[in-house]
């Protein structure tokens, strides 16, 4: 009896399979390292190794994506969380004023001056009308040596000169005071509370009507009155 020969050939496949998923492979495909089968890059990435029963070779490396290893991170204690916030407050405590210096104050600064000079005005309106008035009652035509005799407290009757905020020698950040008075003349100073910050200038003022100032320190007056220091607008 002739042997029966029996002759095993692999045909061509067009669709070969995943041996993970069994769907068809595509062209983005990877062979693994060491049995050389193929698989979906999908499908090494999830399982992590090759899929055919006793490969030991090294998952192949898949174009395009990584590993995400996810660290462990420590939590933080609670005392590390009042330490970043005590940090956290001394900057805030440091940095706060200097935002305060460059945005408040200026602007502030300049309200300030502003109504120093409206109160010097004030001031020598006043004057005039307590000299021509009288209003101490002597006789004798003088000029207010105080800011309080400026107001109802100070002169008689009811009649404020000025109001009884600038009568008090503060205000908007300035400091008032009559500097000198006699029945030819009169000075007044007003100088910022907190210098550079309620105000930059100071200013002085006489009979003359002039407003004087100065950067750096008060306006200074002469005996007779006047003063040798800058006049606004001039």
């Amino acid at each position: 009896m002739p042997a029966l020969l029996i002759t095993i050939r692999s045909l061509p496949s067009t669709d070969e399979r995943c041996p993970y998923c069994h769907g068809e492979l595509g062209s983005a495909c990877k062979a693994c390292a060491q049995c050389q089968t193929l698989h979906h890059p999908e499908c090494l990435a999830e399982l992590g190794r090759c899929t055919v029963l006793g490969c030991s070779g090294p998952r192949p490396r898949v174009p395009g994506r990584r590993r995400r290893v996810q660290e462990s991170r420590p939590s933080r204690s609670p005392l590390q969380w009042v330490g970043a916030f005590a940090l956290f407050a001394t900057l805030l405590c440091v940095v706060s004023p200097l935002f305060v210096d460059l945005l408040v104050h200026p602007r502030r600064g300049r309200g300030n001056e502003a109504a120093a000079i409206g109160g010097l005005k004030a001031v020598g309106n006043a004057q005039t009308l307590y000299r021509e008035g009288d209003k101490d009652g002597d006789g004798t035509l003088s000029y207010a040596p105080t800011l309080v005799q400026l107001t109802n407290t100070g002169t008689r009757g009811d009649e404020d000169l000025i109001d009884e905020v600038l009568g008090a020698g503060t205000k908007q950040g300035y400091v008032f005071a009559i500097t000198s008075s006699s029945q030819f003349g009169w000075t007044a100073n007003a100088n910022p509370y907190i210098p550079g910050t309620t105000g930059d200038r100071y200013f002085g003022a006489n009979m003359t009507g002039l407003i004087y100032f100065h950067t750096e320190r008060p306006v200074l007056f002469n005996p007779d009155g006047s003063s040798d220091d800058p006049v606004i607008g001039q």
